[in-house]
């Protein structure tokens, strides 16, 4: 359900304000499975799949690192289990939509569930061995400040020194 006013975060409406550990939006699901630091890809290994996916074999779900090391360092993210996602199937983060995203594709999924533009959805109360979930943590202010700070000063030594 959806937090009260004043509860819920600037970002979303199922996200609480002071939450440390969330499941990802969509959002953040797909910037962690199929950004490469410069655009968004078609699988999360980069334009296409390669060895070490885990898709289309019905019998066996992985331990989450068994698979190929993808984009940016994450594994299992393209194949494996579908992942749930806190957004609404509706795309609103501030939607009462009972529906909630999943995405990924699974392990008995053909090649075409794994690419970016496929999502899929279901009541968030559904259970299916096939769909699993991916925690994030949510930087405190503190560290993004720390990390403004820092990358600001090797913007002034670079200028100083011409690097």
């Amino acid at each position: 359900s959806l937090w009260g006013d004043g509860e819920q975060s600037a970002t979303s409406a199922f996200r609480h304000k002071d939450a440390i550990y969330v499941l990802p939006s969509e959002n953040e699901w797909v910037k962690a499975a199929y950004w490469d630091g410069t655009e968004l890809n078609g699988y999360s290994t980069g334009d296409t799949i390669v060895d070490g996916v885990n898709y289309n074999n019905a019998d066996a779900i992985w331990n989450v690192g068994s698979g190929v090391e993808e984009l940016n360092g994450t594994y299992d993210m393209m194949g494996n289990v579908w992942e749930w996602n806190e957004s609404a199937s509706d795309g609103l983060d501030n939607s009462s939509d009972a529906y909630r995203v999943f995405r990924g594709g699974d392990y008995e999924s053909n090649f075409t569930s794994l690419k970016r533009d496929s999502r899929s959805s279901l009541p968030g109360e559904s259970e299916s061995d096939s769909i699993g979930f991916r925690v994030a943590v949510v930087p405190e202010p503190v560290s993004l400040v720390l990390i403004g700070l820092f990358g600001g000063g090797i913007l002034v030594i670079r200028r100083i020194f011409m690097v």
